[in-house]
């Protein structure tokens, strides 16, 4: 057997006299023949195990979890292990005699070295894998949205709008084993914030909560000025809006159909119940982004593809979601020829390889004026942590796959060259030390239907600490994925908010403008080499439906 990498699952292994792995792979620097969550070996041996040693009965490398190590001693001794030993969730049991002989008779070194490593298990420091959070015994019950339906029909429109943002803070903070310890924001601070962000940078903000009851959809709006506006879609209950989302998801997120409009009926369809009731007061206070609250089953929807008939959402506004205004670091700071930190990987011990990830990042790198670019073995969490401390970066940038799964959040994972990061680790890695303003994932994917994966999903700028996430809800190809990245850090040099850049993005794939010709990525700058895995012998293709750019959504501050 050559190594055992489990990810985030258990490594449980029994043998017999004898268990050699004799390959090993790098885990955030740490040469590893056995990873996983959990590691347990029971063997039945009349020799000692040795970890750096793999020749009669051990491993080439390490075993690490992502909170303990054993590894092979710093002078490149084996650790020797015998009896049980047990290193935080490392087991080690030896079910054979008690082996009282000198192991030296194993070891290739000399009997003075070999005595000094005898029966001692290293231990290291935990690897830069950061331990989870341990979420407090007991969590608060969210908010029923019965006391929010009641305020709605007493016409209580301030106080429903509180309990919509707790309720939205809540559910966040519990699927991430906290309570929520943010601030309840008034109808007055909200609109003062929209107010700020609207002069500072000249774009006129909205915030949509929607309520999803058994027999009727509930909207409630907050612009600049004004009393909130509610809107009540009667008869149009949670089963509704949740199969015509399906539907929706099942059509514009299959690349199988991207010559096809079947996406369209479910499209206007969600269109008509969520944005049209609202559009006329949209239209009278000239309101240019929407930042969306949604209720469960519908934060994996791409809200920008919606359609009203005669053109997408995105079309007209540029739009965010975020799980709660309370949980929004609300401050505008403009990105404009910031500083960003590339990192990504087009190759992966145990995922498909991302070919078009060393043209993204080198595109990126320029179109933004500065910063730095890491790629395949450089791209460990160790490495992300030390180029933090070396310099500030406004953006970083993270070319690599990322899973958003049913479940708890050690399910879910960003994942690096030969390492995965879980969402409880991910705010243990203090990427808001000191402040970045964004956060790029551009290759994830979120489980449809699945009220912890949304979770994952709209709660990830929450988690990281940083002010703005940029993610998709689906895998895109590799030649959408370079289109929409390379268009959106050109338009983040002008555009005034992340949102808007966003919107221009995917506007220029919409209506042509970015699109595949032949063997290259044409752009209204010029044209990209694809390399051959993407470019897939050449031909022209566009990149206006919505499979293409949809799935990108800014998570968190849209400013």
């Amino acid at each position: 057997m050559s190594f055992i990498n489990a990810g985030t699952g258990n490594v449980d292994i029994f043998a017999g006299n004898s268990l050699r792995l004799t390959g090993a792979f790098t885990v955030d620097g740490i040469l590893t023949s056995i990873y996983g969550n959990a590691i347990n070996i029971f063997i039945n041996s009349d020799t000692f195990f040795l970890v750096g040693n793999p020749a009669v009965n051990g491993t080439l490398g390490a075993l690490v979890t992502p909170n303990s190590v054993i590894a092979p001693l710093a002078n490149g001794n084996p650790t020797i292990l015998s009896g049980t030993v047990e290193r935080g969730n490392i087991r080690f049991q030896n079910l054979g005699p008690n082996l009282v002989s000198n192991p030296c008779s194993q070891l290739q070194y000399s009997n003075n070295e070999c005595t000094q490593a005898a029966n001692n298990v290293l231990q290291p420091p935990p690897p830069a894998i950061i331990p989870p959070l341990q979420p407090p015994s007991e969590l608060p019950p969210v908010l029923f949205p019965q006391e929010i339906a009641l305020a709605l029909e007493n016409n209580d429109l301030e106080n429903a709008l509180i309990l919509l943002d707790q309720m939205g803070c809540q559910e966040v903070s519990s699927y991430f084993g906290r309570t929520c310890d943010a601030d309840e924001l008034s109808l007055a601070q909200i609109q003062a914030i929209l107010n700020e962000i609207a002069k500072q940078t000249g774009k006129k903000p909205a915030v949509i909560y929607m309520l999803n009851r058994p027999e009727q959809t509930d909207l409630l709006m907050v612009t600049p000025e004004g009393e909130p506006i509610y809107q009540a879609v009667k008869g149009v209950g949670q089963a509704q809006v949740l199969k015509a989302a399906e539907e929706f998801m099942n059509n514009v997120r299959d690349p199988r159909l991207v010559n096809t409009r079947t996406y369209l009926p479910a499209s206007q369809q969600l269109y008509q119940w969520l944005i049209a009731p609202l559009r006329p007061q949209l239209e009278t206070q000239g309101i240019e982004t929407l930042v969306f609250v949604l209720d469960g089953g519908m934060r994996g929807v791409p809200i920008a593809a919606l359609h009203d008939g005669q053109g997408f959402l995105v079309e007209r506004f540029s739009v965010g979601l975020v799980p709660s205004m309370s949980l929004m670091d609300t401050r505008y700071r403009n990105v404009q020829q910031g500083r960003i930190l590339a990192m990504g990987a087009s190759e992966f011990v145990d995922q498909s390889p991302l070919p078009a990830v060393p043209i993204e990042l080198a595109q990126i790198t320029d179109d933004l004026g500065g910063g730095k670019e890491f790629l395949n073995e450089a791209f460990t969490i160790s490495n992300l942590q030390a180029q933090r401390r070396s310099g500030a970066y406004q953006v970083i940038h993270l070319a690599t796959h990322a899973e958003f799964q049913p479940g708890s959040p050690e399910n879910s994972y960003i994942a690096f060259r030969d390492s995965r990061l879980n969402l409880l680790q991910l705010r243990n890695l203090q990427l808001y030390r000191p402040d970045t303003e964004l956060l790029t994932l551009s290759a994830c994917r979120t489980a449809v239907g699945d009220l912890g994966a949304e979770l994952g999903f709209a709660g990830l700028a929450a988690q990281s600490g940083i002010k703005s996430v940029l993610a998709s809800l689906w895998y895109v190809s590799d030649e959408g994925t370079l289109a929409l990245m390379t268009e959106f850090y050109h338009q983040l040099n002008t555009a005034p908010i992340k949102a808007e850049a966003l919107r221009q993005a995917q506007l220029a794939m919409l209506r042509g403008d970015v699109q595949v010709k032949g063997n290259q990525l044409q752009t209204p700058r010029g044209s990209i080499p694809l390399p051959p895995d993407v470019a897939r012998g050449g031909g022209d293709r566009r990149l206006s439906h919505p499979y293409y750019w949809s799935a990108f959504t800014m998570i968190g501050s849209p400013w």
